[in-house]
């Protein structure tokens, strides 16, 4: 556990006991190592910073990461927080693999200084991804076999599916096998997603207002390089979208 300082973790295999944890702007770097058999596994909270996968220097290789078998969250950023994942794998876990929450900020799959590498974050007993009141870029990512969503965006939260910061490239994810919904957007949240192949629907209501019912049974399926409002055209081509019909919107595996 780290207080407002810097700690470093490389090729460490924690069992019970506590996770690795950083609290009040502490620093954690989390390489070749496993962190399993705790209650939540890697905790980022009150204004820290985590990165799992690759090393304080910023090097390009990857230096892979397991969380797994923790009852409850796999990793956690929440108050303020931020965290940078590449190269693991988030599997098997009592809640979600990874939640970012409480106005925090996430890079999954992508790293310092240009780093790309995708995570796998699978079987856990809620949702692979949720982002709540907060934000989260998701890139070249593996997300599957889910007990709930493969992805779950919520309370003004909002994501980048597919889409680097900036637009700078468009990273496909596969999102495959959960058992809810492969993308879920709810409660005023966004997000925009390209290049993501979802065999699970994506749930795309309009925010709530007070005296309506919750739209719960609005349905939008999300193909890959397309948007809710159209076709994502390509880097370097022009930002025009042209808004398909209905039927072109429809991915695999829709109801």
């Amino acid at each position: 556990m780290a207080y407002s300082g810097k700690i470093v973790v490389n090729d460490a295999t924690q069992y019970l006991g506590q996770g690795v944890v950083g609290a009040s702007e502490s620093a954690i770097y989390l390489t070749d190592s496993t962190v399993e058999h705790h209650g939540q596994g890697v905790v980022a909270s009150r204004n820290s910073h985590i990165r799992v996968g690759q090393d304080i220097n910023g090097s390009d290789v990857v230096k892979p990461v397991t969380v797994r078998n923790n009852t409850q969250n796999g990793i956690t950023v929440g108050d303020a927080s931020a965290a940078t994942v590449v190269g693991s794998t988030i599997e098997n876990n009592g809640n979600n693999g990874i939640f970012i929450g409480r106005s925090s900020s996430g890079q999954i799959g992508v790293g310092s200084l240009g780093l790309m590498a995708g995570v796998v974050v699978q079987n856990n007993t809620r949702h692979g991804i949720a982002v709540e009141s907060s934000q989260a870029t998701i890139l070249g990512s593996t997300i599957q076999e889910n007990h709930v969503d493969g992805i779950a965006v919520s309370n003004a939260g909002g994501s980048r599916i597919g889409i680097a910061d900036g637009n700078a490239a468009y990273v496909g994810n596969t999102i495959n096998a959960n058992r809810g919904n492969g993308i879920r957007v709810v409660s005023g949240a966004s997000a925009g997603s390209a290049a993501t192949p979802s065999a699970g629907t994506a749930r795309m209501p309009p925010p709530l207002t007070a005296g309506t019912a919750s739209p719960s049974t609005t349905r939008q399926c999300i193909s890959p390089a397309r948007t809710r409002s159209g076709t994502m055209p390509p880097p370097g081509s022009p930002s025009s979208a042209t808004a398909p019909p209905s039927s072109a919107i429809r991915a695999s595996g829709c109801r």
